[in-house]
């Protein structure tokens, strides 16, 4: 009825009309439950009325719907910002990436430099000294 059903009867009558085997009583329970917990649109617990289950009407029904899409919504939203970080921060990765070859480059021809008016003897660079270069293999 609209009162709803114990889950007790409920383990019962599933267990009668061999819907479900009979050990799987405690499975069935745990179900219900987690079903309800999560907001089923099959059926509700009963307020007021511990173990007590009723199949949901029309309204919780259109009420779950209503929820399950904001749900859905909410996700969609959090993994376009998600999305959106990544895309932010590979952006900076590569200006990053480019500013390194840069300089890289800048000493590297520097050093070339360096090196060429050494074996001139003279010195004609705008650095005296170059402590260390690094190339970067992408």
């Amino acid at each position: 009825g609209p009162e709803g059903l114990h889950i007790k009867v409920i383990q019962t009558r599933c267990t009668e009309r061999e819907l479900i085997d009979p050990s799987k009583k405690k499975s069935l329970d745990a179900l219900i439950y987690r079903e309800a917990q999560r907001g089923s649109d099959r059926f509700n617990k009963v307020d007021g009325q511990p173990g007590f289950f009723a199949l949901a009407s029309k309204e919780d029904k259109a009420l779950m719907v209503q929820r399950k899409a904001q749900r859905a919504e909410k996700v969609r939203l959090e993994r376009h910002r998600k999305r959106a970080s990544n895309e932010r921060k590979l952006r900076y990765l590569k200006k990053t990436v480019r500013m390194m070859l840069f300089i890289n480059t800048a000493m590297h021809e520097e050093m070339k430099a360096l090196e060429a008016s050494a074996r001139v003897g003279t010195t004609t660079t705008k650095h005296t000294t170059i402590k260390h270069t690094t190339t970067i293999h992408l």
